[in-house]
């Protein structure tokens, strides 16, 4: 599956107030947040739990949580009128930009 098919998908399931409105990307973004706030949580308790080892456990753990992530930066995208290819696209235009002027990428 590609991004923008990803895209298409994450849209024939996406329900939440105000879709196609400011309060649709407003939404979302908060929600993209709060999903990448149980991302370093999770993280948090790999340190505190098991001494920053990774265990298939909490790989997949973070993985549930970075795909949560991944579709409302999809839905937000789709507020945005725009695809997921495109935010790639730009992006990486912008690193390359930076990493041909020297500038830390990352």
């Amino acid at each position: 599956m590609t991004l923008n098919e990803y895209q298409q998908w994450q849209q024939t399931m996406a329900f939440y107030p105000q879709k196609k409105e400011f309060e649709g990307l407003v939404y979302t973004i908060l929600a993209m947040g709060g999903e990448a706030g149980e991302v370093q949580n999770d993280l948090k308790k790999i340190i505190r739990d098991y001494k920053g080892i990774i265990v298939p456990e909490t790989r997949q753990k973070l993985l549930y949580e970075l795909g949560d992530v991944l579709w409302y930066i999809s839905a937000a995208t789709s507020e945005l009128e725009s695809s997921l290819q495109e935010i790639a696209d730009l992006n990486i235009s912008k690193l390359e930009r930076r990493r041909s002027e020297d500038k830390p990428v990352g």
